[in-house]
């Protein structure tokens, strides 16, 4: 990934200022959003940043949905069990 992105993204998620600083820190806090379930606010914004927000998108999330089926929450215990 380009600096570019990594700045652009760590901006949209909040973990880095405006004037595109991009710190240890902001990829250390980056890097530790996905060791726990995403809070709204990220999703949004990752939603936002990709385009996954747009209308014509929601039908791919139903077909997508449709095609995966029901995620199962409880086999994330067995996996860090393992």
């Amino acid at each position: 990934m380009s600096l570019w992105a990594q700045i652009n993204l760590c901006q949209r998620m909040g973990l880095a200022p405006p004037e595109g600083a991009l710190t240890e820190k902001a990829i250390a806090d980056f890097k530790a959003m996905f060791n726990m379930p995403l809070p709204q606010d990220a999703i949004d914004a990752l939603a936002q940043l990709f385009g996954l927000d747009k209308e014509d998108m929601k039908a791919a999330d139903s077909a997508l949905a449709m095609y995966l089926g029901p995620s199962d929450i409880g086999c994330q215990e067995e996996i860090a069990a393992a």
